[in-house]
């Protein structure tokens, strides 16, 4: 019994040595990734803004234009991009709006962003409150003393006949597509 206890062991320590070694050896082989790179690229996102309450209000029924008023918005902006980076991450709502200000060919500014907004409609006459609208934004006016934020909306099909003054809950714009900066250590923001 002796010799089977000990020539357990000896497998056992044997095992041990040859897995660490093993580990030690891969370890030496492959090299770390740098902690922080400088380097960034740019990448297209889609941006996701929230706010448990909005306005919705005609300016011009002809040009289908409206003042959207998110009412304490979410103070950070999610991003998301897709294949193949798949990047997530949030931004300060300062930085999001920076996309109307960059003098870049894919500036806000220059070409308004797509947009779905999507809601909960605390005065609509019919059965329906769910609100569903694709549209433009364009012009924000932050007012962060007021917790407001206020884009000009163009609908982007013919309006509703119902579509007039709206008091909307739970407030996502699905926000189609801009640039963030990403390199190894995440966002960065360079303006």
């Amino acid at each position: 019994m002796k010799t089977t206890k000990k020539s357990l062991t000896n497998k056992l320590i044997l095992g041990i040595l040859l897995s660490s070694t093993v580990a030690l050896t891969a370890m030496a082989v492959t090299k770390p990734k740098p902690h922080h790179s400088t380097q960034t690229k740019n990448i297209d996102v889609l941006f996701v803004q929230t706010a448990s309450n909005a306005q919705l209000q005609p300016l011009n029924v002809q040009k289908r234009t409206f003042k959207l008023t998110m009412k304490s918005p979410n103070p950070y902006v999610s991003f998301f991009s897709e294949r193949p980076e798949r990047v997530t991450g949030i931004m300060p709502i300062q930085n999001y709006l920076n996309n109307w200000t960059d003098n870049g060919s894919n500036s806000f500014k220059k070409s308004p962003p797509n947009v779905a907004l999507e809601a909960l409609s605390n005065t609509t006459q019919s059965g329906d409150k769910h609100l569903h609208l694709m549209g433009t934004i364009s012009n924000p006016q932050y007012d962060s003393q007021n917790k407001t934020l206020t884009y000009q909306f163009k609908l982007l099909s013919p309006i509703k006949p119902a579509l007039k003054n709206q008091e909307l809950a739970y407030t996502v714009l699905f926000i189609d597509s801009g640039l963030v900066h990403w390199g190894d250590g995440g966002y960065s923001h360079t303006h």
